[in-house]
């Protein structure tokens, strides 16, 4: 019986040597894996495609305001209207600029012109209307990049400053 235990004993400690390695080596495995994902994640490079990132251009909306045929200048920090008379405004989208719209500022009211499209990169974009104020008062041109989100006041090419 003694003769007996000894072998299972015997067994057991082979059994437990082979568990004992098995499981080692496994670590050793586990830690191989580990350095090397972890040299390939530093030393990894993807090559990009050169992207080309477009930011938004600035409207460079050029005004011209004509009263009888006669071009008014200085319009660039206001332009003093009188009341009554009929003005013809021009805004032109030169090539190479966003499209846009403009912001007519008669004093503490703002009105918008219709959205002016850049269809062409060579021919420049024209929009024309007539404005006309009720009373004398300075009027000032802004031009804005982008898509105005209501109506536009400038309706069947005219816009009427009370």
């Amino acid at each position: 019986m003694e003769e007996q235990n000894k072998k299972e004993e015997v067994l057991t400690d082979k059994a437990f040597s082979r568990m004992l390695l098995t499981s080692v080596l496994g670590i050793l495995f586990c830690i191989v894996c580990l350095c090397s994902t972890t040299f390939a994640w530093f030393t990894d490079s993807a090559p990009s495609a050169q992207n080309e990132i477009n930011v938004a251009d600035e409207c460079l909306l050029s005004v011209t305001v004509t009263e009888s045929g006669e071009e008014l200048e200085n319009i660039e920090s206001g332009v003093l209207l009188e009341a009554g008379k009929e003005y013809t405004v021009k805004l032109s989208l030169p090539s190479g600029s966003a499209s846009g719209y403009c912001m007519i500022v008669a004093g503490d009211n703002t009105y918008y012109s219709d959205y002016i499209a850049r269809h062409s990169e060579t021919e420049p974009q024209t929009v024309v209307f007539t404005l006309t104020v009720g009373e004398d008062r300075t009027v000032l041109f802004k031009p804005h990049w982008g898509i105005y989100s209501k109506d536009a006041d400038v309706v069947d090419g005219k816009l009427l400053i009370p």
